[in-house]
């Protein structure tokens, strides 16, 4: 046999074994898929996230058997670790994306990304009248926990925390309705997180023990690329000609708040006595929250293009005078006792929203409503409505 013979049966062998190993890869990949499934994860997966088809739930601690991919064993030392993971909630017909409840296991949740589409399913609850299709995260009763480099799109509400503790929220990215929300939780950390949001950035609800707001700590966010700003603890202290994406001042003194324009956020105001603001302009969904707050002064401050102009609850003495409230609802109150519906609006105050039963006592220029049920009673100003008459006449957009 010559050479030219030998090299070309060589070749021809080479060519049937590698054909004969080619086509077994198909097999090996069916049964390699087939087993992940199994293990309730799909086999579509990118160079970067594997993607699940279900929530996931830790409760109490977590089920090995339903997540092999998280690792660790839950303490300090040797956290639970959720990395990698690209979770679609149009896949499944849970509202959470991952819920995490009654736990202190150490969990840390990293390079991640939630997403889902609003119309993908019906809505459970709604808040400030923005239906929730779907939350990203909600952690209930639970400790120990850091969030970081994970991505939240197209979600109603990004992260839900709830009577827990110790939590770091860190360098996320929150593209949702509602980016975060607070509720009888301490020991708080969020720090540089980007919340891209026309409705509600951040919003701390009212909790049970007011003195838990001053162990929140907020380092660094941006609401769309505006900074957030948080005075906390403070006594005397101005803060002028600035423009911001939110703004939140817990447990102050003698605040003097003057020219800022306030784009997609809001003021929230907690725990605070006697500030001032003057000439506040606030484009954004909603525009004054206020919880246990007293003695605080109004003047020259514009709020609309959007849902409710102000809610005050257990707050007393507040003065609103020369400003323009033209969001969808007008004014909330609510409280405990009457003291908490004493709140005085003088000096060509203008409102615009929706009508519903008001008390007004026209001798101190005082609005009162004893039956606030939160967004049930909502207070509307209008010549047509109301046969009483302030001290200054309040006008209303026609």
């Amino acid at each position: 046999m010559s050479i030219r013979d030998i090299i070309k049966s060589s070749i021809f062998l080479f060519l049937v074994i590698s054909g004969l190993l080619l086509s077994t890869i198909p097999i090996l990949s069916r049964k390699l898929l087939t087993h992940t499934r199994l293990q309730g994860v799909s086999p579509e997966i990118d160079l970067h996230y594997l993607l699940l088809e279900r929530s996931i739930r830790i409760h109490n601690d977590v089920d090995k058997s339903k997540y092999p991919f998280i690792k660790g064993s839950g303490t300090k030392n040797d956290p639970y670790i959720i990395e990698n993971i690209l979770l679609d909630m149009t896949r499944f017909d849970e509202h959470e994306g991952i819920s995490i409840k009654d736990t202190n296991k150490y969990i840390v949740i990293r390079n991640c990304k939630l997403l889902s589409k609003q119309d993908n399913k019906p809505y459970t609850f709604s808040f400030y009248y923005i239906p929730i299709y779907s939350i990203g995260i909600h952690i209930y009763n639970s400790s120990n926990i850091i969030i970081r480099n994970v991505t939240f799109e197209s979600l109603s509400m990004g992260i839900w925390l709830e009577r827990s503790s110790e939590i770091y929220i860190e360098k996320n990215l929150l593209s949702t309705d509602i980016g975060l929300i607070i509720r009888d939780s301490k020991e708080i950390i969020i720090a540089s997180n980007r919340i891209n949001t026309k409705k509600i950035p951040i919003l701390l609800h009212q909790y049970l023990n007011k003195h838990d707001y001053s162990t929140l700590n907020f380092i660094n966010n941006t609401v769309n690329s505006r900074p957030v700003e948080v005075i906390k603890d403070t006594t005397d202290l101005i803060l002028a000609n600035r423009i911001i994406g939110h703004l939140i001042l817990i447990n102050t003194r003698n605040i003097t708040i003057i020219n800022i324009k306030i784009i997609n956020g809001f003021l929230q105001i907690i725990s605070s006595q006697q500030c001032y603001f003057n000439e506040i302009s606030i484009i954004g969904y909603l525009g004054i929250i206020s919880y246990y707050s007293n003695n605080c002064t109004f003047n020259k401050i514009i709020v609309r293009k959007g849902f409710l102009s102000i809610k005050l609850s257990s707050c007393r003495y507040f003065h609103f005078e020369h400003s323009d409230f033209d969001n969808q609802y007008g004014l909330i109150i609510d409280g405990s006792s009457v003291e908490d519906y004493i709140h005085f609006f003088e000096n060509d105050v203008l409102f615009s929203g929706l009508p519903v039963k008001i008390i007004v006592n026209q001798n101190n220029s005082i609005i009162r409503n004893m039956k606030l049920n939160y967004l049930i009673y909502i207070l509307y100003l209008s010549s047509s409505k109301i046969t009483y008459k302030l001290l200054s006449p309040v006008k209303v957009r026609k």
